[in-house]
């Protein structure tokens, strides 16, 4: 075979492997279907954006507990009146467990990738960013944790550098 010979038949063995992979993915995607899907629909896209990019680089899947919500539902989960989930500009991320390393993790990369508030509620295991207009901000008083107490000190640093980015 000839150099033009190789590359046009390099050419299309990249068009099958590609094809395949994209098979291959397509099929993972209906056996594993995203499970923040029903979710994330009336989310802002952006909003969305953020929170497939800190997933991706986190390294593991995370559970979205809240986006929108109507007025009767937030509510319910005891959100403030004018809440950004309301517009569909805030998400609750739920981990597994208290890690703060992990919760600090996450607000590091909520920060690089566009989150404007971000906050940690008492509880440590949720975390919650919005996309509303204006400087960045930690929730509350421009800091957040549930019910206006305050953030736990042991993220402040990484609050501090979100809000000095």
């Amino acid at each position: 075979m000839n150099l033009q010979e190789n590359t046009r038949r390099i050419k299309e063995i990249m068009v099958l492997v590609e094809q395949n992979w994209t098979k291959t993915i397509l099929k993972h995607l209906k056996k594993n279907p995203d499970p923040n899907e029903e979710i994330l629909k009336d989310v802002d896209p952006f909003l969305k954006r953020i929170f497939y990019n800190v997933q991706s680089e986190y390294g593991s899947p995370l559970k979205v507990t809240y986006g929108k919500r109507s007025l009767d539902q937030n509510k319910s989960a005891g959100g403030v009146e004018g809440s950004a989930h309301l517009d569909g500009l805030a998400l609750d991320i739920k981990l597994d467990s208290t890690c703060r390393s992990c919760i600090k993790k996450l607000v590091d990369l909520s920060s690089k990738h566009g989150a404007l508030g971000i906050g940690v509620y008492k509880d440590a295991d949720v975390i919650h960013i919005d996309i509303r207009r204006g400087a960045k901000r930690k929730n509350g008083t421009r800091a957040w944790s549930n019910k206006g107490l305050p953030i736990p000190e042991w993220v402040l640093p990484e609050i501090t550098k979100h809000l000095n980015q």
